[in-house]
């Protein structure tokens, strides 16, 4: 029988565990509406102690960060890379200016821009917009977005509209948990 002492530290694998656990994990892939381009969204193979020990709420299966307003992310994309089908050429869209972490990316229908959500240094999640034919990214809007249930942002129409969660301005603090379950659990 094996003990389990508490104070046995962390003990590390071989090096060839190690290079195969820290291997930079294949991008996710995403092909432009008009079949143009394709996206590639580079992560994190593991998630950071930080992102995994952080606190987070429980509702009918849905995972939510109460600190960003957002569903729960074990991930982080560290940058994307855009490459065109035709030449093969291919250019890095490294965050933006003022996000910490990107959350996610959606093409417009036209295909010549791409909307990247992502959270500031503060936790708030963000918008911008990046043009493809300058790839110059802009913010969009300055106020938080949610993305609890519906999802932060869509394209609306054409490619010229966002349809936005926002959290609504003065929204008050969330109450304080019970002392005590009003109930079993």
């Amino acid at each position: 029988m094996m003990s389990h002492d508490t104070a046995t530290p962390y003990r590390t694998p071989s090096p060839d565990v190690i290079a195969l656990v820290d291997a930079p994990p294949t991008p996710i892939a995403s092909v432009s509406p008009d079949h143009r381009r394709i996206l590639h969204l580079h992560y994190t193979a593991l998630p950071s102690i930080k992102l995994v020990a952080a606190p987070f709420l429980k509702l009918a299966g849905v995972r939510l960060d109460p600190r960003t307003n957002a569903q729960r992310q074990l991930y982080d994309f560290t940058h994307l890379e855009i490459q065109d089908l035709h030449t093969l050429a291919s250019h890095h869209i490294h965050p933006p200016e003022g996000c910490a972490r990107l959350a996610a990316v959606s093409w417009s229908p036209d295909g010549q821009r791409i909307a990247i959500s992502g959270f500031d240094p503060h936790g708030a999640l963000k918008l911008w917009l990046c043009d493809l034919r300058t790839l110059t990214t802009r913010p969009i809007l300055h106020l938080p977005l949610a993305d609890t249930l519906a999802g932060a942002f869509r394209w609306m129409g054409g490619s010229s509209q966002l349809l936005l969660t926002l959290i609504p301005p003065g929204r008050p603090a969330p109450p304080a948990p019970p002392d005590a379950p009003l109930g079993p659990i």
